[in-house]
C-alpha cells in the first residue's frame, strides 16, 4: 500500500459473498451426500456379489457331496442286513458323516440320515416287495428261482426328501441368504448288486 492511503476495509471486516460463491461453498456439502448414495450403492452391488458367490460355493459342496453319500450308504447296504432297522439307521447315519446319537449331518437340514432311502431290486430292476424274511430267505429264493420277482439281486439308495413313501421327491437346498432361491437337487440314484446282506457264510440268520 502507498504511504497516506487509506485501507477501503477496516480491519476484521470481511467481504459479503456473491452468489456465485454461496454456490461455491456449498459445493463440498453436496459431493459429500453424493459420495454416500454411491458408496452405498456400490457397497450393495460388492455384498450381492460376494455372498452370491459363498452361497454358489456351498451349494456346490452339498451338491457334489450328494453323490459320495448315496455310494456310501449303497456300499453299505449291498453287505448289511436289511431286516436289521438298528444297522439300516447306523449306515444311513454313518452315510452322511453324523452319529447316530447325534443325527445332524454336515449338511445341516438340508439332507440328513432321514433323507436316505434304500430299496431292493430283483434281476427287472422293479423293487422286491415284500422283502423276503431273512438274508438266508432270499439265498433260497435266488438259488431256487434266479429270476424271480422276490429275489435281491440290486441295492439302490437315493436322496429323497421323504425318507419313506409310494414316490421319492427331490431334496430342496436351502440357500442361508433367503434372498437367493431355493433348488430342486438331483434324486442321486446308485445301484450296485446285491452283496451278503448281512449273510455270514456258512451260517446267516
Amino acid at each position: 500500500m502507498r504511504p497516506g492511503l487509506r485501507p477501503l476495509l477496516r480491519p476484521g471486516l470481511a467481504l459479503p459473498l456473491g452468489p456465485g460463491r454461496r454456490r461455491r461453498a456449498q459445493a463440498p456439502r453436496r459431493r459429500g451426500g453424493a459420495t454416500i448414495v454411491e458408496f452405498a450403492f456400490a457397497a450393495s452391488i460388492f455384498l450381492t456379489l460376494m455372498f452370491g458367490a459363498l452361497e454358489f460355493a456351498r451349494m456346490l459342496f452339498v451338491w457334489n457331496s450328494m453323490q459320495e453319500v448315496t455310494r456310501r450308504a449303497a456300499r453299505a447296504a449291498v453287505v448289511s442286513n436289511f431286516t436289521d432297522n438298528a444297522a439300516l439307521a447306523q449306515l444311513k447315519a454313518a452315510a452322511v458323516f453324523a452319529d447316530p446319537q447325534h443325527p445332524t449331518s454336515i449338511f445341516g437340514t438340508d439332507v440328513g440320515a432321514d433323507h436316505i432311502r434304500i430299496t431292493y431290486l430283483n434281476r427287472d430292476l422293479a423293487e422286491v416287495s415284500p422283502l423276503p424274511a431273512s438274508p438266508n430267505a432270499n439265498l433260497a429264493n435266488c438259488a431256487s428261482t434266479p429270476a424271480a420277482a422276490a429275489c435281491i439281486r440290486f441295492v439302490r439308495v437315493q436322496i429323497c426328501a421323504n425318507g419313506s413313501g409310494a414316490a421319492c421327491e427331490a431334496v430342496h437346498y436351502s440357500p442361508i441368504v433367503p434372498v437367493f432361491p431355493a433348488l430342486s437337487m438331483p434324486l442321486f440314484p446308485v445301484i450296485i448288486p446285491a452283496q451278503s446282506l448281512g449273510c455270514g457264510i456258512p451260517v446267516c440268520p
